[in-house]
């Protein structure tokens, strides 16, 4: 704030000086570039592919533990990323030094804590769901966001009635389409009277549980902005393999999976490989640093709406590599998981003008 002095008469008819206050120039918000605007939408295209890509190796006899398919693919993106990583930022100085180091070390631990959780849970809800369905539960994290992000929280002018409704109607939305989604058939067991068994529902309880730990890593990847990109993708992905290292035999102690290490043929080995390649190099690693570079000019809500197109791919991509087909029902509960999304899209803001003619 500045000040200007201007001249007034006061009631006797002298002028006196009454101090003015002039608010200091807000300086323009620069435009998120180009290459950026390339990163944050070439998320969805590629993740897009982790359902279907995931999905076919699953429906062969004898499919790999999902922790064994995590941790291959970790293995192949922390590879891909290091390597970039250490021609970016040449040792001693790729580490960064002080507050700078610790910060790095904390972003790379919480987010690749929430994208473990995140991969894990989606690929063991793919085990009771179809690719396509499983992408749009998981992208029930795009309304979650906004109820925990508040970096564009509503203005506080408006009546709580109607910024409670502007936070609650993507969710109400959300959830009025993933209610729908799950309830109806799909295409398959239309033709056929069979119903969901336990499988399918523990499917969708994964997938949801999925969207959370995705949602978190949304919001918290835009908090860790500062930290270069390509440091915090690697860092995420190499506790990633770490987390699934150290889960590894207590998930085999429980699920006996390793004797399927021991037994699994020379297909199975190469398919796993195959899916391990895809996935390493263009879902965790490109994506993962994607994600970092295009989310240090976005906000969480933005990139959340964003990667709410990743559906639409996972949709293609089931279609061609599984010829997966939708039940009508299941149509409109994808719309109305889409709806949310584009009522996310139109900002608090316009939401709070909409509903304050009606509240």
């Amino acid at each position: 704030m500045g000040t200007e002095s201007h001249g007034l008469l006061d009631t006797d008819g002298q002028e006196k000086v009454v101090p003015i206050e002039i608010e200091d120039e807000v300086p323009p918000v620069k435009a998120p570039s180009t290459a950026r605007w390339v990163a944050l939408l070439s998320v969805p295209m590629l993740w897009g592919s982790y359902s279907p890509s995931m999905k076919l190796l699953l429906s062969f006899k004898h499919a790999p533990p999902a922790i064994v398919t995590n941790l291959a693919s970790h293995l192949v993106g922390s590879v891909l990323l290091c390597c970039i990583w250490f021609v970016q930022r040449p040792p001693p100085h790729c580490f960064g030094t002080g507050d700078a180091r610790k910060r790095a070390m904390r972003a790379s631990l919480e987010l690749g804590v929430y994208l473990f959780f995140g991969q894990l849970t989606q690929l063991l809800g793919l085990e009771g769901t179809s690719a396509t369905v499983n992408a749009i539960l998981v992208q029930a994290s795009v309304v979650i966001v906004p109820l925990f992000d508040t970096a564009d929280a509503p203005s506080r002018k408006a009546s709580k009635l109607a910024i409670t409704l502007a936070r609650l109607l993507p969710s109400l939305l959300a959830l009025a389409g993933v209610i729908v989604l799950t309830s109806a058939p799909s295409a398959d067991e239309a033709s056929s009277s069979s119903s969901r068994d336990d499988g399918e529902w523990r499917g969708v309880a994964f997938s949801l549980a999925s969207a959370v730990f995705y949602a978190l890593h949304t919001i918290r990847l835009s908090e860790y902005a500062d930290v270069d990109a390509t440091t915090q993708a690697a860092g995420q992905v190499v506790v990633n393999t770490a987390l699934d290292v150290l889960a590894l035999p207590v998930v085999f102690a429980f699920t006996g999976g390793a004797g399927w290490l021991a037994k699994a043929s020379y297909v199975a080995r190469q398919r796993l490989a195959l899916a391990a390649a895809w996935n390493g190099l263009f879902v965790v690693g490109a994506t993962t640093w994607a994600m970092s570079f295009a989310q240090q000019a976005f906000p969480a809500s933005t990139a959340a709406l964003a990667y709410a197109m990743e559906p639409l791919f996972a949709a293609l991509f089931a279609a061609g590599l599984l010829h997966e087909s939708i039940h009508p029902l299941q149509l409109l509960g994808g719309g109305l998981v889409v709806l949310a999304n584009i009522v996310v899209a139109s900002g608090s803001v316009h939401v709070l003008r909409c509903l304050g003619r009606c509240v």
